[in-house]
């Protein structure tokens, strides 16, 4: 767990929380991998990679990440997610424990042919004045392999019942301290 705390000497220069930036890719498309069974996928979702560079190396990311995700499930109750990266490097994940994947947040699905939100808050410290992007891997936590796709559901079919949606990752540097 980590714990930020401010205190009256880290209040003296007023810069410090503020916002210095905002990047965001918004991904309106479709978007489907198929991803082995128990694992992350291999590359990272394309379209949906903002860059930013930090104006000091104290300073933060707060990175913000919103998904619109169908999931080809063979049976309710299987889980899938995704795992936040800056540039190769994985941030924002669970502890490792046992053969247990680590993964920034996930879901079980109830029923196939439906579409959930993911998203995730998480505070960066990239201690970098040289660009950095962010990307997501998707998860899968079925037995066998199953197609995952963002801003649409399974079936995908051409009618009034289905849906799209949008996926985004936003970007704001924040002045450190």
């Amino acid at each position: 767990m980590a714990i930020i705390t401010l205190n009256n000497n880290s209040l003296i220069n007023a810069d410090v929380g503020k916002v210095l930036q905002v990047v965001q890719v918004a991904k309106t498309d479709t978007y489907s991998e198929s991803v082995s069974g128990n694992s992350l996928s291999s590359t990272l979702v394309t379209g949906l990679q903002p860059s930013i560079t930090p104006a000091s190396t104290s300073n933060k990311v707060l990175v913000m990440v919103t998904l619109t995700v169908g999931y080809a499930s063979n049976s309710t109750g299987d889980a899938m997610g995704f795992l936040l990266k800056r540039d190769a490097t994985a941030i924002a994940r669970g502890d490792a424990d046992g053969s247990r994947t680590r993964i920034t947040t996930g879901n079980n699905f109830s029923s196939t042919f439906q579409i959930e939100d993911l998203s995730m808050t998480f505070l960066d410290t990239p201690s970098s004045t040289s660009s950095i992007t962010y990307g997501i891997n998707l998860f899968n936590g079925s037995g066998s392999t199953q197609n995952i796709y963002l801003n649409r559901d399974d079936r995908n079919t051409d009618a009034n019942y289905t849906a799209r949606g949008i996926s985004t990752i936003t970007l704001m540097e924040v002045a450190g301290w």
